[in-house]
């Protein structure tokens, strides 16, 4: 019994610093302010995608480098405010730059990496361990 206790104890206490949060611009902002990477996903429940893709971020925000980085959930429906944001400060400069492959809040399981207050990369539907963790590490 006392094995299990502190096993629960040490689970929710791992669990409780590596964490994806919901997003809010203030939150995020001040991840930016701290100097840390940023990593956005658009979610939606229903999406398969964005599940397999949440099952990954939960193992990568327990280990280095991702654990010094701040992952956040948008979700797909709503969030009107923090796409507007998201959109006017980043995106529409990354679309500028690149544009064969923009990038869309409209798309599920978006991933937009944030790095020195620039958005470095954005891509949709991608579901592998591997692609998933390129993305994250595109260098500045």
């Amino acid at each position: 019994m006392n094995y299990l206790l502190r096993s629960l104890i040490v689970c929710l206490s791992a669990c409780s610093f590596a964490a994806i949060e919901p997003f809010t611009t203030e939150a995020f902002n001040k991840s930016i302010a701290d100097g840390k990477r940023v990593v956005v996903a658009v979610k939606a429940v229903w999406c398969g995608h964005c599940m397999a893709q949440q099952s990954i971020f939960k193992d990568l925000v327990t280990k280095q480098p991702y654990k010094s980085m701040s992952f956040y959930n948008l979700p797909y429906f709503g969030a009107e405010d923090d796409k507007a944001f998201l959109t006017e400060n980043y995106i529409n400069e990354y679309n500028q730059n690149h544009p064969k492959q923009p990038c869309n809040l409209a798309s599920r399981s978006t991933i937009l990496v944030i790095d020195e207050n620039k958005l470095l990369a954005c891509k949709a539907f991608i579901t592998s361990e591997t692609s998933i963790e390129d993305l994250i590490r595109t260098p500045l």
